[in-house]
């Protein structure tokens, strides 16, 4: 990776939404370079190698890793980081983007081609589940299941339109698990049910699920629904969308440092929106922070109410 404080490094998905649009990608480099950058593009090939990327930029001096693709992408390139890593910026370019909508970020060449000159970087407390890195939010149970559905059937890059079988042939035929839900050795739940642990309040589409989380406190944020059919999961999704869930029906919301999600039966975990496989599951913050950068005029507050 060439180094400088003019050098950015462009990582791209091309399976993902525009990281397969060549036009984009080249009108970003060429705007970038007339703004006097040096700028290397890779490609990814396949799993792991945006991992080796974080890796290779903690030795700092670029100015920006530009990562193209979605909230996946992001999330393996900080597999790689150690200490202090060359900040992100997370341009959009997959199914959900929730990293990128939550940052403020749009796929617009010449507004990206300013974050890069003016922004800010930011610091995100990066978690982990079991020893694996997550930044957004973990879901185990019924959420899980809807995305190990996908994997199995995902061919290339996905849409919203690629979700809808998978969760309703799990809504139709998924038994919640009995889940043992505890957070800093306080039990908090036990009984069947879904659950998501996570650092920032937006989820997929928009759904504030864990509505008061912080990514920079130190804490996750754990967020239990009791469900133990149909019935109560299309109420819960229902308050959610209202965005009047917690302390309803049952719902337990708590902050802490440490989470344990167990079950005698099995139970999936997804990460970031990635299948993570069965449980049980530990979550904690970890001790590194991964820097992302924002526009100058991007308020952490407002993006935590603001909607689509």
């Amino acid at each position: 990776m060439s180094v400088g404080p003019n050098s950015v490094h462009l990582v791209v998905n091309p399976v993902s939404g525009i990281g397969r649009s060549r036009r984009f990608v080249e009108a970003l480099t060429r705007r970038l370079r007339d703004g006097g950058f040096a700028v290397q593009t890779t490609r990814t090939s396949g799993p792991g190698e945006a991992r080796l990327l974080g890796r290779d930029s903690c030795g700092g001096g670029c100015r920006a890793l530009v990562v193209v693709g979605g909230d996946g992408t992001v999330n393996e390139v900080i597999q790689g980081l150690c200490g202090d890593g060359v900040p992100i910026l997370a341009v959009p370019a997959g199914t959900e983007n929730i990293l990128a909508k939550y940052l403020g970020i749009v796929a617009d060449v010449d507004w990206l081609c300013d974050v890069v000159r003016r922004g800010r970087d930011v610091r995100f407390d990066i978690a982990e589940m079991n020893d694996r890195r997550f930044l957004l939010v973990a879901g185990v149970g019924f959420d899980a299941e809807v995305v190990r559905r996908l994997v199995c059937q995902r061919r290339g890059h996905i849409s919203r339109a690629n979700y809808f079988w998978p969760i309703w042939r799990t809504f139709l035929g998924y038994r919640q698990p009995i889940l043992h839900v505890e957070a800093d050795g306080k039990l908090l739940h036990v009984g069947p049910g879904l659950a998501f642990v996570g650092n920032i309040p937006r989820y997929a589409i928009d759904l504030r699920i864990l509505q008061r989380a912080k990514p920079d406190d130190r804490l996750l944020d754990v967020c239990v629904f009791p469900c133990t059919w149909q019935g109560p999961l299309v109420r819960h999704a229902v308050n959610v969308l209202l965005r009047r869930h917690i302390g309803r029906n049952g719902v337990v919301y708590r902050q802490a440092r440490h989470v344990r999600v167990w079950s005698e039966q099995r139970m999936g975990i997804q990460l970031d929106g990635e299948w993570a496989g069965f449980g049980p599951a530990e979550f904690q913050v970890s001790g590194v922070t991964a820097r992302f950068l924002v526009s100058s005029q991007w308020d952490s507050g407002r993006s935590s109410t603001e909607t689509i």
